[in-house]
């Protein structure tokens, strides 16, 4: 139902599960950067009825490359936007990850 930009290319993909929790992760190569793919993801997310919990900074090292992750929660399900900043090291501009069962704050 959380689809990516039509332009977005998936890199990676992956998901594990055991009884009774889920996790997806998806990573992708995109021409945007991270505001409007926050833009992009709130529509997708919070009309399907997922709110915003956070937003925080990502350090490379102990640098700052404009890498942020923004965090989303539904009941006790969590989805995780994580921009990767100016790096090209990582093959992957951001990726999204959603947990199904998992207890977290």
């Amino acid at each position: 139902m959380i689809s990516a930009p039509a332009s977005d290319v998936v890199v990676e993909q992956s998901s594990t599960h055991k009884s009774g929790q889920v996790v997806v992760d998806r990573e992708y190569k995109s021409g945007l950067n991270y505001l409007q793919l926050r833009a992009y993801y709130d529509v997708q997310l919070l009309g399907h009825g997922w709110t915003l919990e956070k937003e925080t900074p990502i350090r490379d090292w102990g640098t700052d490359l404009g890498g942020r992750s923004a965090y989303y929660k539904k009941d006790d399900d969590i989805a995780s936007l994580q921009y990767s900043g100016d790096t090209e090291g990582y093959g992957w501009t951001y990726a999204i990850s959603f947990s199904w069962g998992l207890r977290g704050d």
